[in-house]
């Protein structure tokens, strides 16, 4: 059995009045450590303008599917200069959405299929007020992940880690 390890490192070096930040995080009880990794498909893709089927989850193992009950983790680095990537999850059984933008350079990771919104894709949701919650619980799991370019292609490096 495999295990993914997730460090992250934080550098800011402010040029005018000499300030500097670093944060690395270091041994087991600061990175993130994800165990029963078996298995890994990382590949770039060249993610057009219109929202393209990038992975799709269910009860089986197959090409570009994979077993919801076996996900780990799910890595997304949008790698253009200039063009930002939308990320979309989506529960076809309760028919939600979720949508994420992902700037040039930014890597957006998920150690979970769960995820949840206000409304379901067909009704309008309720009146947002600042300060209360419309959301009541998790109720959503992803079965697909779409990705689409904002005004012109670009490549996103992506990683998806499971269990066989």
């Amino acid at each position: 059995m495999g295990t993914l390890k997730l460090s992250i490192t934080e550098n800011i070096n402010i040029t005018y009045g000499g300030y500097e930040y670093n944060y690395t995080t270091s041994g087991g009880s600061d990175d993130l450590e994800i165990a029963n990794v078996d298995a890994y498909q990382a590949q770039t893709l060249s993610i057009p303008t219109a929202f393209t089927q990038v992975a799709k989850f269910g009860s089986t193992l197959g090409m570009g599917s994979y077993k919801a009950s076996d996900f780990k983790y799910m890595r997304f680095r949008n790698t253009d200069g200039s063009n930002f990537v939308t990320l979309q999850l989506s529960d076809s059984t309760n028919n939600k959405q979720v949508n994420y933008k992902i700037l040039p350079g930014e890597a957006m990771y998920f150690t979970s299929l769960v995820f949840d919104c206000n409304s379901s894709t067909t009704t309008a949701a309720a009146t947002v007020t600042q300060g209360t919650s419309n959301v009541a619980g998790l109720s959503a799991t992803a079965d697909e992940v779409q990705l689409k370019a904002d005004t012109a292609a670009c490549n996103v490096d992506i990683l998806i880690a499971y269990d066989l």
